[in-house]
């Protein structure tokens, strides 16, 4: 692979998707180091990444038709500073608004209670982007009363740009086939070659 200067990678990186961002970061160590520093930077990639749990207002574990739905979406923030691996997630937005103050106090509740790693998490890539539904073993409340959330963003990355990735290996490999395929039929081709005749 050509050899370039960070400061060069750095100014090529940063006109790229967030998702092709992530494949690159899987390249080589120095576009790692370089990707990471594009994503912690204070107008990075992360900063437009929404993290949140949705659940039923109503009593019980299962949800049931007539239940109100409620989603708390946490905005970035900041990086922690003694450990640059976890990013703090707050600012909470409850939608549908009107169920606003019902679904912060159950969401204080479940808190108290402990949210497990079983625990689904909302993430999407901005407003527009894709919305996927991850588990994030690592990620910790800030507070007991969740006011916020530390996630360790290379796990919630790895994890919500995964089906990207194999979705792309996938086609690559039946492009791989299909020109496997043609070139396999244009040798064994059962028409004669004018040399032949």
């Amino acid at each position: 692979m050509l050899y370039l200067p960070d400061e060069l990678w750095l100014q090529i990186v940063a006109a790229l998707r967030p998702d092709d961002l992530w494949i690159l970061h899987q390249t080589s160590r120095q576009l790692q180091r370089v990707v990471e520093e594009v994503w912690q930077s204070p107008r990075g990639p992360i900063s437009i990444f929404l993290v949140g749990p949705q659940f039923s207002l109503g009593s019980g574990s299962h949800h049931r038709w007539f239940d109100v739905r409620v989603t708390i979406t946490f905005t970035f923030q900041s990086f922690s500073s003694g450990n640059p691996q976890y990013a703090k997630f707050g600012s909470s937005l409850v939608v549908p608004e009107g169920y606003c103050k019902p679904a912060l106090e159950k969401w204080k509740r479940m808190c108290r209670r402990g949210i497990g790693d079983r625990q689904d998490w909302r993430v999407q890539c901005g407003y527009e982007g894709d919305l996927r539904v991850l588990k994030l073993p690592h990620l910790q409340l800030v507070g007991d009363e969740g006011v916020g959330l530390w996630v360790d963003w290379r796990e919630m990355f790895n994890i919500y740009f995964r089906p990207d990735l194999e979705s792309r290996r996938k086609l690559e490999r039946d492009l791989d086939a299909r020109k496997a395929v043609n070139v396999h039929c244009e040798c064994d081709s059962l028409e004669p070659s004018r040399e032949s005749i």
